[in-house]
């Protein structure tokens, strides 16, 4: 059986068959009922349909974010939110940094202001290393450049760092408010505000600038040190090398206290290159140095005072008036020197030091005026010693000079020189030489003529080369000896040359006392070293010198141009090497 349908009135809601078309309750037509709904139902005006609302973060998620000082950020939040701008932060403004940790945007600060504070620091660092290098390379001018032009950019990043924290101070709120609204739409409700995090970003910071910034001044004191030490040019004292033996004098006038004047009669009124001292008598004494170069005819003036001291305390070059009177302005713009020929040499009148106002007399043993009325000291050289068993008992340790062979025969000199074989053992098959050097006691023949020949660059040291080469040529009667230095003359200035600086040596005597001394002052690379001594004993040529806390230095004077120091304390610095090695005569005293 069909199952019956129905359906229901709109009216009254009776339930009535499908088919009806009249409600059996009401009677009202279930057609016109219909299409009056489905009428209303087409004219019914469609709803809009609904959009997602844009997501809000919450007052409560922001407050938990900020955590502290939440009323002040609130507020300012919803200024921006209106008005699209924000107060200047002044915790911003006086912390930077620190604060910008703190609230957890210190990569901000970094990105915004940061770069160029660390930028400042990273400019002075690479300056001071580039002109440290410049100065050890003796490029002092570039050099000076480089350290003047990273200060100069360093600055200029100085003041835009400063002008950065200023703008960033005054944009904080902003940047502040997109990192919550950021941290808030991930999910990230941690509070912000920590102050380990603030102290160790600062930490780390200052860290790193402080170890730029000791870098820098490390390097930059090394620099100033090297180029300090480096100034020193020692060619000046080649001038010592020009005299001629018979020109130096070892006597000072102690007797010269005062400034000496002069008449000027029948005198040319002319200054001579040489070297000229003046001592007072006592400990102090001071040297002069008048030379020329292609500049003109100049002046150098030193000072030494108790325990051999040195100082440089003027220099220029000089500028005739007339009348025996020089003007000399001084090449380190200290002041102006005038000077005044007397009989003897030269008076400072005035000069910038103090204490300089004073006479020097001619040291090299000539007078410039009176020449027929003075009468210069020349100290005779003294005749070697020999002990019988050599002709030239030294000749392997030191330089011989024309002082040596005077006298000599070529029959001699033959022997000198062959003695300087027969010290390394070779064989001789003339008979007088083999009879001759077989009678020494030191004599041990090894090697003959032959076998001698291939080692003998090998074996001979440089002084004994170069005295082979100085007696061939005094017996062949074509002497080139130009040493001018007395025999043994231990007094006046030795150099030894580095590669990295040098050291210069002098021996003298206190006029005060008579006790000879020995001076060192030199550098070498960034350190320098000095050492001031009074001789205590001496054996031959050999010496020894102590200083006022006791340390001792040993030298060996070759009887002509050098000295070689063979053990001394080091009184110098870190890298200083210490002074032991062959210190070169420059100059007698």
């Amino acid at each position: 059986m069909e199952e019956q349908e129905y359906k229901f009135c709109m009216q009254c809601g009776a339930k009535v068959p499908a088919s009806s078309k009249f409600c059996t309750n009401c009677g009202t037509p279930f057609e016109q009922t219909e299409n009056v709904s489905a009428a209303v139902k087409a004219e019914a005006p469609s709803e809009p349909t609904p959009q997602p609302a844009e997501p809000e973060s919450s007052d409560a998620s922001l407050r938990q974010i900020i955590s502290k000082n939440i009323a002040y950020y609130l507020k300012q939040f919803e200024r921006i939110k209106k008005e699209g701008r924000s107060r200047i932060n002044l915790a911003s403004f006086f912390l930077g940094l620190i604060h910008a940790a703190y609230r957890n945007v210190w990569k901000d600060w970094m990105k915004d202001t940061g770069k160029f504070f660390i930028a400042m620091y990273a400019v002075i660092l690479i300056g001071s290393l580039g002109c440290l290098g410049l100065f050890q390379a003796g490029n002092l001018a570039v050099g000076a450049i480089i350290i003047f032009a990273a200060f100069l950019i360093a600055l200029i990043l100085g003041i835009i760092y400063t002008v950065k924290q200023i703008l960033f101070s005054l944009k904080f709120n902003k940047v502040y408010y997109r990192h919550v609204e950021k941290k808030a739409a991930a999910g990230d409700f941690k509070a912000d505000p920590s102050v380990g995090r603030a102290v160790i970003v600062t930490l780390a910071v200052s860290i790193a600038t402080g170890i730029s910034f000791f870098a820098a001044v490390t390097a930059f004191s090394l620099a100033m040190l090297s180029g300090i030490g480096g100034g020193t040019d020692y060619e000046d004292y080649e001038i010592y090398n020009d005299y001629e033996e018979d020109n130096y004098s070892s006597a000072y006038d102690n007797s010269i206290t005062e400034t000496v004047e002069s008449s000027y009669e029948n005198q040319d009124n002319e200054l001579k290159n040489g070297t000229y001292i003046y001592d007072d008598g006592s400990s102090v004494y001071n040297t002069a140095i008048v030379s020329e170069d292609e500049t003109g005819q100049r002046i150098d003036i030193e000072s030494m005072g108790y325990g051999g001291h040195q100082q440089g305390v003027g220099g220029g070059y000089l500028n005739a008036l007339g009348n025996g009177v020089y003007i000399c302005f001084d090449d380190n713009d200290y002041g102006t020197m005038t000077i005044t020929l007397t009989d003897g040499g030269f008076s400072v009148v005035t000069h910038p030091a103090e204490g300089m106002e004073t006479m020097y007399i001619n040291l090299n043993g000539e007078y410039i005026y009176n020449e027929s009325d003075a009468t210069p000291v020349v100290n005779e050289p003294e005749t070697t010693s020999n002990d019988g068993e050599y002709i030239f008992p030294d000749s392997n340790t030191r330089y011989l000079t024309d002082s040596d062979v005077a006298g000599m025969d070529k029959a001699t000199i033959r022997l000198g020189i062959n003695e300087i074989y027969a010290r390394h053992g070779r064989a001789f098959e003339t008979v007088d030489l083999n009879e001759y050097f077989s009678s020494k006691s030191w004599y041990t023949p090894m090697y003959s003529a032959d076998e001698f020949a291939p080692m003998e660059s090998s074996v001979f040291n440089d002084y004994e080369k170069k005295n082979i080469e100085f007696l061939a040529a005094i017996r062949d009667g074509m002497s080139d000896s130009t040493n001018g230095f007395k025999a043994d003359w231990v007094y006046g200035k030795y150099y030894m040359d580095m590669d990295a600086g040098g050291i210069e040596l002098e021996v003298g005597y206190y006029s005060d006392t008579g006790a000879d001394y020995i001076a060192l002052n030199g550098s070498y690379a960034d350190s320098a070293g000095s050492f001031d001594g009074v001789i205590v004993s001496s054996d031959g040529n050999s010496y020894t010198a102590m200083d006022e806390y006791g340390n001792e230095v040993d030298f060996i004077y070759n009887g002509i141009d050098s000295i070689e120091i063979t053990n001394a304390v080091n009184t110098g610095g870190m890298y200083f090497p210490g002074f032991e090695g062959t210190y070169v005569k420059t100059q007698d005293y």
